[in-house]
């Protein structure tokens, strides 16, 4: 087992587009590795999914990157955080997306989880609109078991590194394993410091939920949200993805 090193970035294809355009979706979810446990479902549910939605982020959380991965999509990008790392091939976050990626950056957490010792990885993803606007996605895999304290240091780690772009549009997404009263305050303290709204969906009753608490949340500013929805993959993966329209 070895401490995660460098983002990983595989392209099989130059992305298309250059900007974000002024509407776009995004798809959050937890995929509990079956990129690789059944990548044939994976990559059909993708592929359909992109052909009525017209994705254009995807933010993954708990995929397997190994050195021939590559992304369902030809002209899709990819960065690759990982939380652990082996010799053959590591397990973290993956997003995606066919707009040119201006830069991005790890999160790792300073503590580690309880008896496997790995770190939980974030992922902050820079990208432009063509009035040259930055927009800022952040995929999440938080922290599970530990205490409030080490919860809440880990969103600080966001906080401290979104207080540096006070007026850019972000949306942060993933597994925020906000299973319990305390932590939900923490997210909504959060929320509040930076100026941030989350995003409300209907069809709630899709979303995994531990002890009637949502675990999988979209968070974001400085856009509007006109479509959130969490959509049921058929138990191809223990979490449902979640799927939102966005316009500047």
């Amino acid at each position: 087992m070895l401490r995660p090193k460098n983002i990983i970035q595989t392209c099989s294809s130059n992305p298309s587009y250059q900007f974000v355009p002024e509407e776009f979706t995004l798809l959050s979810w937890n995929i509990y590795k079956i990129n690789h446990k059944n990548p044939d479902k994976f990559n059909h549910f993708i592929q359909k999914i992109n052909q009525s939605c017209a994705v254009k982020f995807y933010c993954l959380q708990e995929a397997k990157y190994t050195d021939t991965s590559a992304f369902p999509l030809l002209d899709f990008s990819m960065h690759f955080a990982a939380n652990l790392q082996l010799r053959s091939h590591a397990y973290g976050v993956l997003t995606a997306s066919n707009i040119t990626t201006q830069y991005a950056e790890q999160i790792l957490s300073k503590k580690t989880e309880f008896l496997f010792k790995t770190h939980k990885s974030s992922l902050a993803s820079h990208y432009y609109f063509k009035d040259h606007t930055p927009l800022i996605i952040i995929n999440v895999h938080a922290i599970n078991f530990k205490n409030a304290k080490v919860y809440a240091e880990e969103i600080h780690q966001l906080y401290s590194y979104l207080q540096f772009h006070p007026h850019v549009p972000v949306i942060i997404a993933g597994d925020f394993n906000c299973w319990n009263k305390r932590r939900n305050f923490l997210i909504q303290d959060f929320c509040q410091a930076l100026g941030l709204k989350q995003a409300e969906f209907s069809d709630a009753h899709h979303i995994k939920r531990f002890a009637k608490h949502p675990l999988d949340l979209v968070l974001y500013r400085n856009l509007n949200c006109t479509l959130s929805t969490a959509i049921d993959s058929e138990k191809i993966s223990d979490h449902n993805p979640l799927l939102l329209k966005f316009t500047r």
